[in-house]
């Protein structure tokens, strides 16, 4: 009897319809606002590499006067207490 219940229900024209709603997301709204982001993040990329760049460059100045500085001592200063 149950079986002739349920068969009957999926018979049915009066069956229930039942619609999938597609749910945007809160930000789906402000699309330039994805484009402003990353547009700041490609900005603060390119400063961090400059000071990146501009401290390599200062230190490699620094290593090449203490370089030249090492062997200008070495040339000139340290060869003369040899020779005495």
């Amino acid at each position: 009897m149950r079986l002739r219940e349920m068969e009957a229900n999926i018979h049915a024209t009066d069956a229930a319809f039942h619609q999938t709603v597609k749910h945007q997301p809160e930000d789906s709204q402000k699309p330039w606002m994805k484009k402003v982001i990353l547009g700041g993040k490609l900005f603060a990329l390119g400063v961090v590499t400059l000071v990146a760049v501009k401290i390599a460059s200062v230190l490699a100045g620094f290593i090449i006067v203490a370089a030249l500085g090492w062997m200008s001592y070495k040339l000139f200063f340290e060869s003369k207490k040899t020779n005495l």
